[in-house]
């Protein structure tokens, strides 16, 4: 019965929405056009004020919906000394559902890695104090299941020593960000976009 009494609500509420934004669009448009007088534009933001308060009374008549078990974020960490490109990454990761942790030097990712766990780790290989592979090596050591991706303009994947710890994928910068997503969706579980 809830679940009935829900769903004709939220079909109620997305269709006040949807005036909602009607109104909003044709005002606009209006104003644009400079067709739109200071009586008309009042009249709108009433209507709009009204919409939006109906709106509200029928979210607080629904209560508090029952909220669905939402598995954790993936975590990923990305160790990038670069700033303006690490905080590209940390935005496009984040906005994608990753939950990111940015560092720009190995010791930095050294203690991430000791304080919490990552489904991935996204490490430059040419980094400041100590190379990527040192974070590779802590990474797999810490957790096997870990998946580790390494990055580089300066090397190729031809070029990895055979010491090298094993990687699960290997980007050649400048990176392709479209392949770079692709990686981290194959390596693991696709985060859910909210």
């Amino acid at each position: 019965m809830r679940d009935q009494v829900e769903g004709g609500i939220v079909h109620e509420l997305r269709n006040a929405l949807a005036a909602l934004l009607g109104r909003a669009e044709v005002m606009l448009a209006r104003l644009d056009a400079g067709t739109l007088d200071a009586a008309q534009l009042r009249k709108g933001l009433v209507s709009i004020r009204e919409i939006t308060r109906d709106a509200i009374v029928q979210l607080e008549r629904m209560g508090p919906l029952p909220r669905a078990t939402e598995a954790p974020l993936p975590a990923v960490l990305v160790v990038e000394d670069d700033r303006v490109f690490g905080a590209l990454l940390e935005e496009l990761l984040g906005a994608e559902g990753w939950q990111v942790h940015l560092v720009a030097d190995a010791p930095s990712a050294l203690e991430a890695l000791a304080q919490q766990s990552f489904q991935v780790v996204l490490t430059d290989l040419v980094l400041p104090e100590e190379d990527g592979w040192v974070v590779a090596r802590a990474a797999r050591h810490r957790d096997p299941r870990c998946r580790i991706v390494v990055m580089s303009g300066a090397m190729g994947p031809e070029d990895v020593d055979a010491e090298a710890p094993a990687v699960d994928a290997f980007l050649t910068k400048p990176i392709d960000l479209d392949r770079l997503l692709a990686v981290l969706a194959a390596l693991s579980p696709r985060p859910a976009r909210g």
